[in-house]
């Protein structure tokens, strides 16, 4: 029945756990035990983005541009808002990874990141982070050592260690820094993306169909229904050739700076410094 609940035993510690009852002989962990496990995939979890989660999506808009130089009129459009997905979703990437980074204490990193939603609050906190805050600050809130800390932390490590190290955090920090002083990456740009391009909007290439319609014919709009205006709303997002270069350009940055950031706590993690270990809230 619809809400009954059963009772399992947890498998790393033995301890019961109430579950649905669709959840019979499946594997379900008590809620201490999740974190633990959570926990114990953050690094490897780390691992994988930098190496491969941050640059998915610049490969995808690169595809996509590509296919541009023999798509037709439509195609071209469906291509270009794909690659203005692709911009929002590395930016909500590396948000979310920093925004995961600062709660570390008190969450997981993997469920930071996995539960993370882009929103204007967050947003602006970021932007405002890397505008206020100055390189050394800006370690510390994300834990981590300044290059030239490394040494005395790990003085078992050799100097080939050290200079992975010390270049993984100056790639990150640089590579975040520089994600405010990109033209097109600015808060103003990426609240205005956020609220063209949403999941599951729909699109149209023209708007003759509509009575106040007014796409240009470079031009692809996505569609939301506006009650205070009783109307159709076009977002309408522009097929020009420079304008998508520009935003490669902005994916590209944003790609580099998450896995730098991700390969930097991943080889520090690796190496047992504590920001990744398993401990209770602050306070």
């Amino acid at each position: 029945m619809p809400g009954q609940e059963i009772t399992l035993v947890c498998p790393d510690c033995s301890a019961p756990v109430m579950a649905a009852a669709e959840l019979a002989g499946q594997v379900v962990r008590c809620e201490s035990c999740f974190q633990i496990y959570l926990r114990e995939a953050d690094l490897g979890f780390l691992d994988n983005f930098a190496e491969f989660g941050a640059v998915s999506h610049r490969v995808v808009a690169e595809t996509a541009i590509r296919g541009l130089v023999t798509a037709s009129p439509p195609e071209r459009k469906v291509l270009s808002m794909a690659v203005f997905e692709q911009f929002l979703q590395a930016a909500g990437d590396l948000i979310g990874l920093y925004a995961a980074i600062k709660d570390r204490r008190h969450r997981p990193l993997v469920e930071s990141f996995l539960n993370f939603e882009l929103d204007a609050a967050r947003t602006r906190d970021f932007f405002a982070d890397l505008e206020e805050l100055d390189g050394k600050d800006l370690l510390t809130v994300l834990g981590l050592p300044e290059p030239e800390e490394i040494a005395g932390q790990h003085p078992d490590w050799d100097e080939k260690d050290l200079g992975y190290a010390a270049n993984a955090l100056w790639r990150a920090l640089n590579g975040v820094k520089r994600c405010a002083t990109s033209g097109i990456l600015s808060e103003r740009a990426l609240l205005q993306a956020r609220r063209e391009i949403k999941r599951n909007m729909p699109v149209t290439s023209h708007s003759s169909w509509l009575r106040d319609g007014s796409l240009a014919a470079n031009e692809v709009g996505t569609m939301i229904l506006d009650y205070k205006r009783r109307r159709i709303a076009l977002n309408s997002l522009t097929v020009d050739e420079g304008e998508l270069n520009r935003m490669l350009d902005a994916i590209d940055t944003l790609s580099q700076a998450a896995g730098d950031l991700a390969y930097a706590y991943f080889l520090l993690g690796r190496a047992g410094d504590d920001f990744l270990q398993i401990k209770p809230p602050d306070g």
